[in-house]
């Protein structure tokens, strides 16, 4: 079966030294990947070839069988949470439809389909209780959550998250990686993330990645691995509990 994201010998620089090289990697149909490794080793770089919004300066890249951008519509994007701005003026139900704006025929107007969509996404995160409240007044593992809504919106074969639990509560943290254990059911996921010690109980593998990349089980991510990757020693937090999500969602 054909993975649903390959890398072959895949090289990227963006005009100077290279920031990827010689990455190969394949992704399978289901799989729930991390990828870890220190600032500047290339994570974002690497999320932006499998989005097509870059070309690889060598080597080969399929997503879905074709090229990055010709699958583009077909692999969901969550950003970086600390990127997002969240004092704009806009509802929970309108940020998630911004995700449907690829799909509408007519700009700045919504099909029912669309609607229907959104509604169906924001269930599916639990957030369709807060779907008219401005952004701004939500909870940082609430506004994330709404985020991974407008990328289901555009109903994906892959999502792709970068750093999606930064600058959130420990609790917070454990219900998106549970939503996304959830997830996985029925696409392919790829998460960047710094926490390992706590990414390692959801994720099938690690893919570390310092320019270059090496995968991993998560029993052999041990704390020489983590050492060797970030080249200064680590500590490693080990966070065995499970936080049950029956409760409202924060």
């Amino acid at each position: 079966m054909t993975p649903d994201i390959e890398l072959h010998r895949v090289s990227f620089s963006y005009g100077g030294p290279l920031v990827l090289q010689d990455v190969t990697l394949a992704v399978e149909h289901g799989e729930f990947l991390g990828v870890v490794g220190p600032n500047g080793s290339g994570k974002t770089t690497l999320l932006r070839l499998i989005l097509g919004l870059l070309e690889p300066t060598a080597g080969r890249l399929r997503v879905l069988g074709r090229a990055p951008d010709d699958a583009r519509k077909l692999v969901g994007y969550v950003p970086q949470f600390a990127s997002f701005e969240r004092d704009f003026p806009i509802s929970v139900k309108e940020m998630v439809l911004q995700g449907r704006l690829g799909r509408t025929r007519l700009l700045g107007r919504y099909s029912g389909a669309d609607h229907a969509a959104a509604q169906r996404a924001m269930a599916q995160v639990h957030v369709e209780h807060a779907s008219s409240q401005p952004i701004g007044g939500l909870s940082g593992g609430q506004v994330q959550r709404a985020l991974v809504a407008r990328a289901l919106v555009t109903e994906p074969k892959i999502l792709v998250l970068d750093e999606p639990t930064s600058n959130i509560d420990l609790r917070a943290e454990d219900n998106i990686f549970n939503l996304l254990e959830q997830l996985r059911e029925s696409m392919t996921i790829v998460v960047v993330s710094h926490d390992i010690g706590f990414m390692t109980q959801y994720v099938s593998r690690v893919a570390c990645l310092n320019r270059t990349l090496v995968c991993h089980t998560t029993s052999e991510v041990t704390g020489q691995v983590v050492e060797e990757l970030y080249g200064a020693p680590v500590h490693m937090i080990q966070h065995p509990h499970k936080i049950s999500t029956s409760g409202p969602i924060q």
